[in-house]
């Protein structure tokens, strides 16, 4: 996000060249820098230029699928409306993430790969009329349309259900866990605001007297 060329880093050095020379990767996660306001300046000029861009997230919702709708609109928003299209985005989340990995028996279906693959339900309504998978994925699609996902052979989801995960207990547990650690926000933020300052709410809160009915 931040090297040579970008506004406001002035420096000569050749960031982009340096990592594409030394065959490191670009792990690109569109969806937490977006909400910060953030981008890189251009998906596909670094995709010309032969950086290897791969998919990352590290955000909620984890959903990759959402994560790469957001990367690509943003890289047609920074280049053209043409430049970025569909499949580079889904290379990047798959084949690219691979190659940074050195593991070519992932991120493919091919002979002597991993077989790891996810089915996508397309007659779910909101996927509305097919262009073709990819395109149509990148469309309409989200995390949640994916109905079966297998992983080295073995079924690790099927029917939307993971077996032995008790998503409810999880879910409380995380909650938890973060109040937890939003009470703590105070200690790490500059100045010390309360916790209302730091987490505030969308639109006021008013609380009024409590109203007690008979039963």
């Amino acid at each position: 996000t931040w090297v040579s060329g970008v506004p406001g880093i002035e420096r000569p050095d050749r960031d982009l060249e340096i990592i594409r020379d030394h065959g490191a990767t670009v792990v690109h996660c569109p969806l937490v820098s977006g909400r910060h306001g953030n981008v890189i300046r251009s998906f596909t000029r670094y995709r010309e230029m032969g950086l290897n861009i791969a998919m990352g997230t590290d955000t909620a919702p984890p959903d990759m699928i959402m994560n790469m709708q957001v990367g690509m609109i943003l890289a047609r928003v920074m280049d053209a409306s043409t430049a970025c299209r569909s499949e580079h985005y889904f290379d990047a989340a798959t084949l690219n993430g691979a190659d940074a990995l050195r593991r070519p028996d992932l991120g493919r279906l091919a002979p002597g790969s991993k077989a790891d693959l996810i089915v996508v339900d397309f007659d779910r309504p909101h996927i509305g009329q097919q262009i073709d998978p990819i395109q149509t994925l990148l469309l309409a699609g989200h995390g949640r349309d994916v109905r079966h996902v297998m992983v080295d052979g073995r079924w690790s989801m099927f029917d939307g259900v993971i077996p032995g995960v008790d998503e409810a207990a999880d879910k409380r547990r995380a909650q938890a866990q973060f109040e937890r650690l939003m009470a703590l926000y105070p200690v790490r933020t500059w100045g010390h605001p309360p916790v209302e300052d730091i987490f505030s709410s969308a639109y006021p809160v008013v609380r009024g007297p409590v109203v007690r009915g008979t039963a």
